[in-house]
């Protein structure tokens, strides 16, 4: 699987989906791709119920770049050394929640419900975004939330879309590499790790560096 930031909030979106299908949450069908929007053979479970995520604003913009962040990590028991980050790419993204209650025919022509259902859907892609293991709180910002009002192309049900910025990580990697290019920023450190170097009753303590998270 790809390890761009993007792929991988996609597929922590549509993993928890997944998951809380039988605890009553979102059943949507969850893609990828500028031409997804547009096809109506990419619905979810009954009407609709789909979630499009989209590289780039709707002018085609894929973001701004800005200075790296450094993740310094302890490299003894068992941790991975991370890539260097040689910078954090802001990277833009173009998210469709797309809707419908279809219980039956006065229901599907009920503006209130159709909203309801579109609503639903958005707070559960929010909700799914913001619980990603990669990129999560506090490396993402949704802004300029507006309803789809084109019904040629949607007649059935309501949908939202917003535009997301992600923290990418340029890594310092002649390839994809191991690591994520996610930047993740933890909501507190957990302070300097400790190596034992012998067993005796006494042993000498060594600090390494934190495993917090900060700016250059």
């Amino acid at each position: 699987m790809s390890n761009f930031a993007l792929s991988l909030l996609v597929a922590d979106v549509k993993a928890l989906f997944v998951a809380e299908v039988s605890a009553g949450g979102a059943t949507a069908n969850v893609v990828f791709g500028k031409r997804e929007p547009t096809k109506q053979v990419n619905q979810g479970p009954g009407r609709a119920n789909r979630v499009v995520f989209s590289p780039g604003d709707p002018s085609g913009k894929a973001g701004t770049l800005e200075g790296a962040k450094l993740d310094r990590r302890g490299v003894f028991g068992g941790r991975k050394r991370t890539s260097r980050s040689l910078a954090t790419f802001r990277e833009l993204a173009t998210v469709y929640c797309w809707a419908c209650d279809a219980t039956d025919a006065a229901t599907k022509n009920d503006e209130s419900k159709q909203y309801d259902a579109a609503r639903l859907l958005f707070d559960q892609v929010v909700r799914a975004i913001y619980r990603s293991p990669n990129v999560g709180h506090g490396g993402f910002k949704i802004s300029g939330a507006q309803w789809i009002q084109n019904k040629v192309e949607r007649v059935d049900g309501a949908e939202i879309m917003f535009l997301l910025e992600i923290e990418a990580m340029v890594p310092d990697e002649p390839g994809l590499g191991d690591a994520p290019t996610a930047v993740v920023n933890p909501t507190e450190a957990t302070g300097p790790a400790k190596i034992a170097t012998d067993t005796t009753t006494d042993p000498v303590v060594y600090e390494t560096d934190g495993t917090d998270i900060s700016p250059p």
